[in-house]
This record gives C-alpha cells, structure tokens and sequence, in this order.
C-alpha cells in the first residue's frame, strides 16, 4: 500500500526529538528562554507570548511532523494506488502512539518513585514538558488530518460539479 515504512516513520518522530535539544531546549524549566516570544511586541498579551513560547520550544517535533507529510504525501504519490488519507492517519496514530508511550512511562515512573527528591528536579519538568509536546503534536495531527479531509471534499465537490457540467 501507500505511503512509509513503520522504521521511516519513527526516525522521522526521533528526528524531531533531537531537535528538540539540537535547538537549546533541555528538560529543565530554568533553560527556557522566552525572550523570543516578545519579539515584535510591544505589549504583553499572554496568548500571543504562550503561543509563541511553544512554537519556538517545539518548532523541531513540529517541522519534523511537516516532513512526515510530505514523505506520506511523496510515497502515495509514487505509488499509483496510494492513498494520502490513510496514510496520514496511520502516521498521525504511530506518532499519537509513541507520545502517549513516553509519557506513560514518564507517569509511571514520576508514581514509582514519588517519595525521592530526584524525581521532582528531574522527572517532574521532563513529564510536563511530554504533556506539553503531547498536546501540541495532537493538535497538530487533528489539524492536518482536518485539512487534509477538508481538501478532499474540496476535490469531490469539484468533480462533482464537472460531471453535472458534463452531462448537462
């Protein structure tokens, strides 16, 4: 069928952790640098700082997320019986998969040992910033999966009304 391989797929999600911590960031809250967020602003507003604050702490995971589309896009393209829809859908579920792992391990252990003090300096910040890459990359995945089904009846309402055109 289309699209990737399972082994292209998690490279693709390894990718973008490593450059999670190729662009600066490290599990720890004390190293985020939310100056960034304030370029161009003259005013504070919360909304715009947050949203920029976690653009900039996950542009990697999300960049990389934009290349698995492409690649899924490139591979159905190949393959004359290729289907983009389902394959960005098993894509959006692997990388879903994979988040969800990670921060069931991150949970289980952050339980395990909640009585020792190295756990909250160190599993502590790294659980909330797995929640927060979480959230971001299912937003992403609904909102590329929404785009994608939004073109879709785009591209049969067209050929709909070509063949209305035709035959009448």
């Amino acid at each position: 069928g289309g699209g990737l391989s399972f082994a292209w797929l998690v490279l693709l999600d390894w990718m973008g952790r490593s450059g999670y911590f190729n662009l600066g960031n490290s599990n720890s809250l004390a190293s985020m640098d939310i100056s960034k967020a304030y370029t161009g602003l003259t005013d504070y507003h919360p909304t715009v700082v947050g949203t920029f604050t976690l653009l900039i702490c996950f542009t990697a995971p999300l960049l990389f997320w934009l290349c698995t589309i492409i690649c899924v896009g490139r591979a159905c393209l190949g393959d004359s019986g290729g289907f983009f829809s389902s394959s960005l859908v098993v894509a959006s579920a692997l990388h879903s998969t994979i988040r969800s792992g990670c921060m069931l391990c991150f949970c289980i252990v952050a339980v395990a040992m909640k009585d020792h003090l190295f756990v909250w300096s160190v599993f502590a910040p790294k659980l909330l910033y797995e929640v927060m890459l979480f959230i971001v990359m299912v937003t992403a995945h609904a909102s590329s999966l929404l785009l994608d089904v939004t073109l879709d009846l785009i591209v049969l309402r067209r050929q709909g009304a070509a063949r209305g055109a035709a035959t009448g």
